[in-house]
C-alpha cells in the first residue's frame, strides 16, 4: 500500500450520461498522487468506449470490466478490492468534484487520528450541472462518543452522500463494505461511525447530480427494486428491507470493538428507531406483508397436505 496514495473507487453501470465529467472531475484534482479504479459492471451502452479513451489519455486510471451486471453491492466493493492506496473514497458516475475535494479531505485526515470520514459541503447540481441550491444537514457523527455517533447514523442520516467521503482505506477495511441489500451504505457508515469520528471541510466541493436516472429516483421505496440493484439475484425476492436494516445495525454493532457498556447504550435506542415515524410506518406495513405471506404459504401447504392425503 502505497503511503499518501488516494485511491478513487468509481462503479459504474450504463453511465454514459454523466461518465465523462465525473471522470474530467477527478482528473482536475490538485492532489495529483492518486488513482481512479473504475469498475464496469457489464454496461451495454457506450461507458466502455469513455473508458478506454480516457484509460489511454491518463495511466492513473485502471479498468476492470465485468462480463455482466452484478449489481452494485459487488462493484462498489470490488473496487475497493482493487485498491492501492492509503486513502480511500467512493465516487458515483453522476457527480462531480471541485478540485480542492481530495486535498482538503485529506489533509483533515493528516492532522486529526480521531477522524474516519471527511467530507465537504455540498451542493445539489441539475442534469445540465447548474447548481439547484445547497445540501442541508451534512454535519453529523462529530462527537467523541461512539454511541453518540451511531445514533446519527440510525436517526439523523437522510442522504447516504458521506458515503463518498474520504476514508483511510485500513479503516475502510474493517467494515463489512455494501452489503447485498437495500440500505447496505447505512450500515457501512454506522460501523466507520464507531471507528472514528466524521469531519466537514465547510467549502462547497462536491457536487451531487439530481437526475431521473439516479438510483434514489429510479428505484424509490419499491423494495424488490431496490434489492436487484444492490444484487441482481436478489430480483423478484420477497423483502423485508427495514427489518433488515435493523438486524444489519445490531450485527455491527457485534462486530465492532464497542465495550459491552457501550453496545447496551446503542441496543437501548433500538426502541426508539423502531418508533420513529417513518421507521414505525414501514417496520408495520412489512410486518403485516410478512404475516400475510406466512398465511398463504400455510394456506397453501395445508391444501396440498390434503390433496395428498386423498
Amino acid at each position: 500500500m502505497k503511503p499518501g496514495l488516494v485511491t478513487i473507487g468509481l462503479p459504474v453501470y450504463n453511465g454514459e450520461n454523466f461518465l465523462a465529467q465525473a471522470l474530467d472531475s477527478l482528473i482536475a484534482q490538485e492532489y495529483r498522487d492518486l488513482e481512479i479504479v473504475v469498475v464496469d459492471n457489464g454496461s451495454t451502452d457506450t461507458t466502455p468506449e469513455i473508458l478506454s479513451r480516457y484509460s489511454a489519455a491518463d495511466d492513473r486510471i485502471r479498468v476492470e470490466r465485468g462480463d455482466r451486471n452484478r449489481g452494485a453491492a459487488w462493484s462498489f466493493n470490488r473496487t475497493f478490492e482493487l485498491a492501492r492506496g492509503e486513502y480511500f473514497t467512493w465516487c458515483a458516475h453522476d457527480d462531480v468534484y471541485l478540485p480542492g475535494f481530495i486535498s482538503a479531505c485529506v489533509d483533515v485526515l493528516k492532522a486529526d487520528p480521531g477522524v474516519s470520514v471527511v467530507v465537504s459541503s455540498a451542493a445539489m447540481i441539475d442534469p445540465q450541472g447548474e447548481v439547484i441550491g445547497p445540501i442541508e444537514d451534512f454535519e453529523l457523527c462529530t462527537s467523541p462518543d461512539p454511541v453518540v455517533r451511531g445514533w446519527d447514523i440510525m436517526s439523523r442520516l437522510s442522504r447516504c452522500l458521506h458515503v463518498f467521503g474520504v476514508t483511510r482505506t485500513g479503516e475502510m477495511a474493517r467494515t463489512r463494505l455494501i452489503g447485498a441489500y437495500s440500505s447496505s451504505d447505512k450500515t457501512t457508515l454506522f460501523e466507520l461511525a464507531l471507528i472514528g469520528r466524521f469531519a466537514l471541510v465547510p467549502e462547497v466541493l462536491f457536487l451531487n447530480r439530481e437526475h431521473p436516472g439516479r438510483s434514489m429516483r429510479a428505484h424509490g421505496e419499491q423494495a424488490r427494486d431496490r434489492e436487484a440493484w444492490f444484487d441482481p439475484d436478489r430480483a423478484g425476492r420477497v423483502t423485508l428491507p427495514w427489518w433488515r436494516l435493523l438486524v444489519e445495525y445490531e450485527r455491527s454493532l457485534r462486530l465492532s470493538d464497542l465495550g459491552a457498556r457501550d453496545r447496551w447504550r446503542l441496543r437501548i435506542r433500538y426502541p426508539l428507531w423502531m418508533l420513529d415515524g417513518r421507521n414505525r410506518t414501514h417496520l408495520w406495513k412489512e410486518a403485516v406483508r410478512a404475516g400475510l405471506l406466512k398465511a398463504r404459504l400455510g394456506g397453501l401447504l395445508r391444501l396440498i397436505k390434503g390433496r395428498a392425503s386423498r
